[in-house]
């Protein structure tokens, strides 16, 4: 118990950031509920609290088992169905949630009567159930960026406006003051070609950074027209199947305390002496919804622009050494060619206004 209780506790440290942590526990909180579990536990044996970690499935498990054991959870894996009749009814579900529900309560012969929770494999839809209605995922509904279906499927599951807003106002203010309490102070611009870094920019802005540029390899559609009119308001120009070229112009015209994007943009930028986080593994990589999301991403860029000291002192100790012509291995005197630079320069010019000609959208 000692090693589980350690392991779960080493997880959230890793998940979710003090901070974040720290908010929402300030949200969740509730003294009286607190106390009534504390009570709980001091009634459990040891044997009770690891029956309540383990969550068998319902195709091995019987109430009675739940009445025996005191098991937390149970599962409805995927192809498991009541008595395993592929054919069972809505009803045949409901009595075996039921079944399973007052064995877990029942109290006697000194069992904890924790009520169980029910967890479904329904990933890719409740398909288990014989005449289940199947919604697209959330985050495909998210993706689709279609207020109206979204309505519309609430209604159907007769979940009211007012539940949604009260599931929305039980989030908002953990979420705002995670942001508050990590505020990102710096000019930051932003590129990549994973398609969310719009919602990374304005995540950014949210959390008070100064964002100047966003640019993404994907072309512009009607499904990011809400991010770019929000972002275009607050002055960042947001560019559309970014050229390498344009991505690296960007860092050159804004000079950002933090440059976020692939990596010879992170390359450009460090050899600049300018802080700098790889889009796609430090950024795009990570959970970025709910409070842990939002301070998770305030951590990280905080730290990368917290080092800009560092970048100084290496500056300072190291200078122009690798920069321009001074990169390379020399066993002559360097000798300067500029006839050879401008036949460069142009063939650089005309692969440029190649790829910016083959860019489509803008």
């Amino acid at each position: 118990m000692r090693i589980l209780v350690s392991v779960a506790a080493i997880l959230s440290c890793v998940v979710t950031p003090p901070a974040v942590a720290e908010s929402m526990s300030a949200n969740l909180i509730d003294a009286a509920v607190e106390q009534r579990l504390d009570a709980i536990m001091k009634e459990m044996t040891l044997e009770q609290k690891i029956a309540q970690m383990i969550q068998p499935e319902i195709k091995s498990v019987t109430p009675q088992d739940i009445r025996r054991y005191g098991f937390g959870s149970i599962l409805n894996g995927g192809g498991s169905f009541p008595q395993q009749n592929k054919q069972a009814t809505i009803a045949d579900w409901v009595a075996l949630a039921d079944s399973f529900y007052e064995a877990s309560v029942d109290t006697s012969g000194g069992h904890a009567g924790i009520p169980i929770m029910w967890g479904t494999d329904a990933v890719h839809g409740h398909n288990n159930v014989l005449g289940a209605t199947i919604f697209p995922h959330n985050i495909g509904l998210g993706a689709a960026r279609n207020p109206a279906l979204i309505e519309a499927i609430g209604a159907a599951t007769n979940t009211s406006a007012e539940k949604i807003a009260a599931a929305k106002q039980a989030v908002l203010p953990m979420i705002q003051q995670t942001l508050a309490k990590s505020p990102i102070k710096g000019r930051i611009t932003v590129s990549g070609y994973e398609g969310s870094e719009l919602l990374v920019a304005r995540m950014l802005i949210e959390s008070g950074a100064d964002v100047r540029y966003v640019g993404t390899a994907c072309p512009r559609t009607a499904m990011s027209a809400a991010d770019r009119d929000w972002l275009e308001a607050k002055g960042v120009h947001v560019q559309y199947r970014a050229s390498l070229e344009q991505d690296l112009a960007a860092v050159e015209e804004f000079k950002p305390n933090l440059a976020i994007g692939t990596t010879p943009v992170v390359q450009k930028a460090k050899e600049q002496s300018i802080p700098s986080l790889y889009f796609t593994n430090l950024i795009s990589a990570r959970p970025l919804m709910g409070a842990a999301g939002a301070g998770s991403l305030a951590q990280v860029v905080n730290a990368a622009l917290a080092n800009q000291e560092r970048f100084n002192v290496m500056k300072d100790f190291f200078g122009d050494v690798g920069m321009k012509d001074n990169a390379g291995i020399w066993r002559d005197t360097p000798q300067a060619r500029p006839e050879f630079k401008a036949i460069v320069r142009r063939q650089q010019e005309k692969r440029a206004a190649r790829r910016e000609k083959e860019a489509i959208g803008t």
